[in-house]
């Protein structure tokens, strides 16, 4: 989100809000992180969690996970839910962090004959979902160097 206005900010972030807790971690009056914590039955998720990199060394990822899970508790919400698995770093931080995978089942059903070739097409999952591990990681590479150009190695 670096370099976004509040306005583009806040649009951004308006889904679920009456059912949301967004938790910041500051550093003095600056705001360092936060994170947008969303509630269902049964479980809660992480929608946006992000901290500056400049103040790493304070953890401030470490702390919106922590309060997150303090809220969590509180509301008597047994799961929270940190989006997809990653085999990349993030995977790492979430295991280092006592995120398990829980993979569930789902289902697709063709309700028509567009339907049925998507579906056997397998054009209803991600295209990334069908490439070999090492091919992900390299376009992932691709695109951080990319970034890293575009945004001349500046970010949250």
């Amino acid at each position: 989100h670096y370099g976004k206005d509040f306005e583009t900010l806040k649009r951004d972030h308006i889904t679920f809000v009456e059912r949301s807790d967004f938790i910041g971690a500051f550093y003095g009056n600056e705001l360092i992180g936060f994170v947008k914590l969303v509630h269902s039955e049964g479980m809660s998720s992480l929608m946006q969690i992000i901290s500056k990199i400049a103040h790493r060394d304070k953890a401030p990822t470490n702390a919106l996970i922590a309060k997150a899970v303090e809220v969590c508790a509180q509301r008597g919400i047994p799961y929270l839910h940190y989006g997809i698995w990653s085999r990349r770093s993030l995977g790492d931080f979430k295991k280092h962090h006592a995120f398990e995978r829980l993979d569930l089942a789902r289902y697709f059903a063709d309700l028509n004959l567009k339907g049925k070739l998507i579906l056997k097409l397998k054009l209803h999952q991600k295209i990334t979902d069908h490439l070999p591990g090492s091919w992900t990681d390299s376009l992932i590479s691709l695109r951080t160097k990319w970034y890293r150009l575009k945004y001349g190695g500046q970010g949250t």
